[in-house]
């Protein structure tokens, strides 16, 4: 799957999960932007097991559908985590970030608050990224 290559998401039972995504025919959620499209493609039955794809699931919508999905992914958790601890744009708990109906109503907040609802969603996801993973990186520096 291109997404699972381009956004190294570790899907490695891709017909488990391709089937899973045609089983619930997300085409017309994708269209309306529908978040339940995430939460219908995110958990992934493999040998008996469900497994939570969230950020495989957003970036799949978000692929469909940009001005719709928020891009849920560790590096955009640990960056809405920071700037909620500095600046508490949103109250909400760490395990908020894991519900994806949740997510995307901090990420929404985080625009609102920094005024940033002139860029592009998947502007806000690149920055995202790019901040969670400068954060990811400090930490690890920290603990050499």
């Amino acid at each position: 799957m291109t997404i699972n290559k381009l956004y190294s998401t570790n899907i490695l039972a891709v017909h488990n999960v391709a089937r899973c995504i045609v089983g619930h025919d997300v085409d017309a959620n994708l269209g309306r932007g529908s978040l339940d499209a995430v939460m219908k493609i995110a958990p992934v039955s493999i040998n008996g097991k469900t497994r939570w794809n969230l950020s495989f699931a957003s970036k799949y919508c978000s692929w469909h559908n940009s001005d719709a999905y928020p891009i849920y992914d560790s590096c955009a958790r640990v960056a809405l985590w920071a700037y909620k601890k500095q600046y508490s744009f949103k109250q909400f708990t760490s395990n908020d970030l894991l519900d994806y109906l949740e997510f995307a109503s901090i990420v929404a907040a985080f625009r609102r608050h920094f005024d940033l609802e002139s860029l592009t969603l998947k502007e806000v996801d690149k920055f995202l990224y790019v901040k969670g993973y400068e954060l990811q990186q400090v930490k690890t520096e920290e603990r050499i």
